[in-house]
């Protein structure tokens, strides 16, 4: 639970160069420039903060799911390599 818990709250906190926890800010107004300029690329029917918000949750998922996955991963890979 706690490594899940840690791989998750990366995406939205990091450490500075003194080694302190801090608001993981470039990432994540990479994440907001990012969803806002592709609203130049949709149809009108897919822009509006609506369509930018579901944009961004899903960035930041998808960046938590990874995470996730590069926790667990030598894990996972420990175990297979048991089994087979």
């Amino acid at each position: 639970g706690k490594r899940a818990w840690y791989a998750v709250t990366r995406v939205f906190v990091t450490y500075n160069d003194s080694g302190h926890t801090v608001f993981y800010s470039s990432a994540l107004s990479g994440t907001v420039i990012a969803s806002a300029l592709s609203n130049l690329y949709y149809p009108s029917q897919d822009v509006g903060v609506s369509h930018t918000m579901s944009r961004i949750a899903i960035d930041l998922g998808n960046t938590a799911l990874y995470n996730l996955a590069a926790e667990f991963w030598p894990d996972i890979d420990h175990k297979l390599h048991q089994v087979l």
